[in-house]
């Protein structure tokens, strides 16, 4: 009882002495508690963080393409919603957030998260690739080739996504959709 009431004085004090709230509350705390949702919105996900999530890597991989090639689809949804665009980005290996979506459903069976960049982006649907497999480029680079070399003898004929699809084995209603759109 006695611990309540403490809380309760302390709480009354700081409400009293902002000079004693600023010290004791993080930015988005205080931001919070003055309604500026603008300033909330901005410290959850600032700028540089938007810049960070859709800036490329050496290899030419966003955060979003990490995400989708290895992660769940929770963590590929709350990078959209912070800010992650899906968009026609190529990595080196000319493959859309959406290629290494399907790619990794090969892998483990599930292509939820194709599904919903698709949902989401379904401007994705209208680019091809001419890298069909990354396993001849990484045969290639452990042979001693430069990564140009790896990627242009690696290359085939433009392909269509539902193309792709197929061939990295997508279940059939998968292709069905792409095909939709």
């Amino acid at each position: 009882m006695k611990l309540g009431k403490n809380i309760l004085a302390l709480t009354a004090l700081m409400i009293a002495t902002p000079a004693l709230s600023d010290m004791t509350t993080s930015s988005l705390v205080r931001a919070a508690a003055k309604q500026n949702w603008g300033e909330v919105k901005r410290l959850i996900c600032p700028p540089e963080l938007i810049y960070a999530l859709n800036c490329p890597d050496t290899y030419g991989m966003t955060v979003l393409m990490y995400a989708a090639a290895r992660a769940d689809l929770d963590t590929v949804k709350m990078l959209v919603k912070h800010g992650a665009k899906i968009d026609s980005t190529k990595s080196r290996l000319d493959w859309t957030v959406l290629m290494y979506a399907i790619y990794m459903g090969k892998t483990t069976g599930n292509y939820e998260i194709a599904r919903y960049l698709i949902q989401e982006a379904p401007d994705l649907l209208e680019h091809t690739t001419k890298v069909l497999y990354p396993e001849q480029v990484i045969q290639q680079l452990s042979d001693g080739k430069k990564i140009s070399d790896a990627l242009a003898d690696a290359k085939v004929p433009n392909t269509s996504l539902d193309a792709f699809a197929k061939q990295h084995g997508a279940p059939a209603s998968l292709i069905q959709l792409i095909k939709s759109r």
